[in-house]
């Protein structure tokens, strides 16, 4: 067990977050959560369908989740332009999924 999680699917369930010991790829288990509070079940399974998606592309892309389900996708066009022009481009396309 890895982590207690803020609640599961729904605010009223209990839930935790379990990984394997040796992970064979990059995923939601390797990474490292930087700052904010406890991750609830929803958003373990929105970050791990856009890192699934995003892992898709060779050029700087940007996946925004909501409720499991990609509501903006996009990838740079052009080198310079980076993964911010990767997420405003993924933004605009749906700029009231991408929020909370």
């Amino acid at each position: 067990k890895a982590q207690e999680m803020r609640y599961g699917e729904n605010p009223h369930q209990s839930a935790a977050f379990y990984v394997e010991a040796k992970p064979a790829e990059v995923g939601i288990a390797t990474a490292t959560q930087l700052q904010g509070k406890e991750l609830s079940y929803n958003n373990v399974a929105d970050t791990d369908a856009a890192l699934e998606c995003v892992k898709s592309f060779v050029k700087p892309a940007c996946v925004i989740v909501k409720h499991a389900n990609p509501c903006g996708v996009a990838v740079s066009p052009d080198a310079e332009g980076g993964i911010r022009q990767a997420y405003e481009l993924a933004y605009a396309t749906d700029t009231e999924s991408a929020f909370g």
